[in-house]
């Protein structure tokens, strides 16, 4: 955990990178620690459902992810635009999904997600002329640009990531 001297209420990790199977896409030094001006790091929050990252971390994150589960299971465009959250697959007979793989700075500090923290899954209702069908999304969000939004910090590890850990500072 690290110290934040403008927020001492947050508690503040810092996040080196995140792998999707065995690619690693590193994440911006601002993700790496936090500054005195306390904008920058990541923020454990139980209070936000999803992990969220800055427009310049997450487009490379769902882009790799994308690639590997499309592979195997067809995106869900429609509930996309239905629910609001992307990238949604349609989940066939198999449920392969690409792992997902968080490296903190420090050492031996690199936790694999369990996929229920990080890929939901629903039946989804169709729309009366198709059936329904199994549904799955990727439980991350887009912060948005980090020059844009004033100051940070600017990513957010969420409930659904952290459930089922136990930290020790």
């Amino acid at each position: 955990m690290l110290e934040n001297p403008e927020h001492p209420y947050f508690y503040c990790v810092g996040l080196k990178g995140i792998s999707i199977g065995k690619k690693t896409v590193p994440a911006s030094r601002i993700l790496q620690r936090v500054n005195k001006r306390g904008d920058s790091g990541v923020v454990v929050d139980s209070g936000t459902t999803f992990k969220m990252l800055p427009a310049g971390f997450y487009n490379p994150v769902v882009a790799e992810f994308n690639r590997r589960v499309s592979r195997v299971h067809r995106r869900a465009r429609e509930v996309e635009m239905k629910i609001g959250l992307s990238p949604c697959y349609y989940l066939n007979s198999a449920t392969k999904v690409s792992v997902l793989k968080l490296h903190f700075v420090g050492v031996n500090s690199s936790v694999v997600l369990p996929r229920k923290n990080y890929f939901y899954e629903f039946l989804d209702s169709g729309d009366g002329l198709k059936k329904k069908g199994r549904v799955g999304f990727l439980m991350l969000m887009n912060g948005g640009d980090e020059f844009e939004n004033g100051g940070g910090p600017w990513a957010i590890l969420g409930n659904y990531q952290h459930q089922g850990f136990e930290v020790e500072n």
